[in-house]
C-alpha cells in the first residue's frame, strides 16, 4: 500500500487555479490535476462564521460536520477531545507526520512526528526539538506587525535548528534573493517573505519524512490565503468602489499570482519527495472571492494592537494569559469569571466615534 502526503494549501480558490492551469502557469498543479480524481464540494454549512478555515479543517481531521465537533475558535481543536486521523492511523499501526495541520491536538507516538500550527501554543511538538521552530515561526505570524518581536538570539537559535534540520540550498537561495530583492526595492517587496517561511516548513517536512517514512503525512501551508486577504483587491480593481492607487497596483498587483506560482513551485517539490512510493492528495479550504459587504470601502479594514500587553496594563486589565491568534485576534484567560467580566466590561467602554473598538467571542473554558 503506498504512503499518502494530504497536502493543505489554505483558502486557494478553484476559479484562479482554473485560470491559471490553462494558461499554462501552474505546470505542477496541471500534472496532479491531470492524473487524479477531482472534487470541488459544497459546505455543508449554511451560517458564514461557522465556515472559517480552522473549523473547515478540523472537519476534515476528524470525519465530524460542525453540528457535531462544535469547534469554532482556532485554538479549540486540541481541547475538544475527538479522535481526529493522525490518532486513527496510529492506533491501526501506521507511522504519522503532521506537519503544521490547522487546529489539530498533540500527539507523542514513538517513529512520528508532530508540528503545531503557527497560531497555537498550548500544544508541544514532538520531537520535543521541533518546537525551535515551532517558537521561532509563531512569533512571526503571531507579531509579524510588532517590530520588536524577535531577537539575534532567536534568529540564531532558528538557524542552528535548520542547519542540523533539512536546510536546503535551494532555500538558502531563496532567503539571499528575497533578502537582496528587499534591499533592491527599498522595502517594498518585503511582503514576499511568506514565501521564504514556506521554503523552510518544507525543508522540515521532508527532513522528518525521510527519516521516519510515514505511511500518512499532512503539510499545511497559509501564505497564499495571506496573500488574497491583503491583495485580491490589488488583483481585481473592477469589483472594488474603492481601487488602489497606482503606486500599489505596481507594488502588490501581482501578488496574488505569485502566491498561487510560490504554491505550484512548492507542490513541485512535495511531488519529487513522494516519487513512486507516496500518492499526493491535495485540499484546500473554504475559497475566497470580493465580499460585496465591503465593495465600498474597498475592502475589510481591521486594526491591531502593536503592544496588546501595554494596553491592559494601562486598562489595569487582570489576566491569567493573553495569546495571539490570528491577524487582530486574540485569546484572553482571566483567573475568574468575575475578572473576565470587568476585563470584558473595560474593553467594551472603548469607543472611537461612537463605535466600539473592540468585538467579543466568548471561547470555552479549558
Amino acid at each position: 500500500m503506498k504512503k499518502v502526503i494530504l497536502v493543505e494549501f489554505n483558502e486557494l480558490s478553484p476559479h484562479l487555479l482554473k485560470k491559471w492551469i490553462e494558461s499554462g502557469d501552474l505546470p505542477n498543479f496541471k500534472k496532479l490535476h491531470d492524473q487524479s480524481i477531482v472534487y470541488t464540494t459544497v459546505s455543508d454549512e449554511l451560517e458564514p462564521s461557522n465556515m472559517e478555515p480552522w473549523i473547515q479543517w478540523y472537519s476534515i481531521h476528524t470525519g465530524l460536520p460542525y453540528s457535531q465537533h462544535k469547534v469554532f475558535h482556532l485554538t479549540d481543536g486540541p481541547r475538544a477531545g475527538f479522535t481526529d486521523i493522525w490518532q486513527h492511523l496510529h492506533s491501526h499501526g501506521k507511522k504519522v507526520w503532521n506537519c503544521s495541520s490547522m487546529n489539530a491536538k498533540q500527539f507523542s507516538f514513538d517513529d512520528s512526528a508532530y508540528l503545531p500550527d503557527p497560531w497555537c501554543t498550548s500544544e508541544s511538538a514532538h520531537p520535543m526539538e521541533l518546537n525551535k521552530f515551532h517558537g521561532f515561526v509563531s512569533r512571526q505570524v503571531q507579531e509579524y506587525s510588532n517590530a520588536n518581536h524577535k531577537s539575534r538570539g532567536d534568529v540564531f537559535q532558528f538557524l542552528s535548528f535548520m542547519m542540523t534540520h533539512g536546510l536546503s540550498f535551494s532555500t538558502l537561495k531563496s532567503i539571499f534573493s528575497q533578502l537582496l530583492g528587499e534591499v533592491m526595492s527599498r522595502g517594498s517587496t518585503k511582503w514576499q517573505r511568506v514565501s521564504v517561511q514556506d521554503r523552510l516548513l518544507f525543508d522540515v517536512f521532508s527532513y522528518y519524512f525521510k527519516k521516519h517514512s510515514p505511511d500518512f503525512s499532512t503539510f499545511f501551508a497559509n501564505s497564499t490565503a495571506h496573500l488574497q486577504h491583503s491583495y485580491w483587491r490589488h488583483m481585481e480593481p473592477e469589483s472594488f468602489s474603492v481601487k488602489p492607487s497606482a503606486d500599489e497596483l505596481d507594488k502588490y498587483g501581482n501578488a496574488v499570482f505569485f502566491g498561487y506560482k510560490k504554491m505550484d513551485m512548492l507542490l513541485g517539490d512535495i511531488a519529487q519527495l513522494a516519487g513512486k512510493e507516496a500518492r499526493i492528495v491535495f485540499a484546500t479550504a473554504l475559497s475566497q472571492q470580493p465580499y460585496l459587504k465591503y465593495e465600498h470601502i474597498g475592502g475589510h479594514n481591521f486594526y491591531r494592537p502593536k503592544d496588546i500587553e501595554e494596553l491592559l496594563d494601562y486598562l489595569k486589565i487582570e489576566r491569567q494569559m493573553i495569546q495571539p491568534v490570528m491577524t487582530h485576534q486574540f485569546l484572553l484567560r482571566c483567573a475568574t469569571a468575575e475578572e473576565g467580566r470587568v476585563a470584558k466590561m473595560k474593553l467594551e467602554s472603548l469607543k472611537l466615534n461612537g463605535e466600539k473598538v473592540f468585538g467579543f467571542d466568548e471561547s470555552e473554558p479549558g
